[in-house]
């Protein structure tokens, strides 16, 4: 998204634009990423829910549950950006090597 918005602002060198546009979405998308990684593993050691909140994005995690055959926690986890809701899933943030597929 960033790369094509790029290139559309920038008439006289889209290429530039696009490679400008491309570098500020990945600055953007990646401080979301790391925030949404710190909440869910926040949540999972303090075993309660998580909330971060940046200029324009929630992230919410909420410890479920533990799974001793596979040394698993499941982690609910919501983030919303400019108010809206985008991600509602559950994730697993393991202990080690998962042992096998099963549930």
């Amino acid at each position: 998204m960033g790369a094509f918005s790029g290139a559309l602002l920038d008439h006289h060198n889209p290429w530039r634009g696009a490679v400008i546009g491309a570098t500020a979405g990945a600055v953007l998308g990646g401080g979301l990423t790391a925030i949404s990684t710190r909440a869910t593993q926040e949540a999972v050691a303090k075993q309660q829910t998580v909330v971060y909140q940046s200029e324009n994005a929630v992230v919410e995690a909420t410890p479920m549950e533990y799974n001793q055959k596979t040394y698993c926690h499941k982690v609910h986890k919501r983030i919303w950006r400019n108010g809206q809701l985008v991600t509602d899933r559950i994730e697993e943030v393991c202990e080690g090597t998962k042992t096998g597929n099963y549930y």
